[in-house]
């Protein structure tokens, strides 16, 4: 439900883009060959902003920590942390230690991420958000 004016609300369908239309438009990082290994012969993406923050930093971020971790490193252990919540069919939660390039410091700690299916039915994928 979206608020309009003055307390009247008006349902707006939920109608979610294709995972490819998501994919073309930038908003999500296809990871499906990465990921085959882990979670199967399923499509599997990552939203942009938490691709930027858990897996592809800037040469800022890199500077900043005085850390260098490989950007596979880092995905891998992401992709790692997500297939155990694959095992539910909507989706989950789950709490993968990683370094985050907008965060204060260099050392590893906990983030909880959601796991979740998008697309239609037919062609459904798996979409890693923070």
């Amino acid at each position: 439900m979206r608020i309009d004016q003055y307390n009247h609300f008006h349902h707006v369908p939920a109608v979610a883009p294709d995972f490819a239309e998501r994919v073309a438009q930038g908003d999500v990082i296809d990871v499906s060959p990465f990921a085959a290994r882990i979670f199967g012969s399923k499509c599997v993406g990552i939203d942009a902003t938490t691709y930027e923050r858990f897996v592809e930093w800037s040469n800022a971020a890199m500077r900043r920590f005085g850390v260098h971790l490989d950007q596979r490193h880092r995905l891998e252990t992401l992709l790692d942390a997500g297939c155990y919540a694959a095992l539910e069919s909507g989706g989950s939660s789950f709490v993968c230690r990683a370094v985050d390039a907008m965060g204060f410091h260099g050392r590893e700690q906990r983030h909880v991420l959601s796991l979740r299916r998008v697309g239609s039915t037919a062609s459904s994928a798996w979409l890693i958000t923070c």
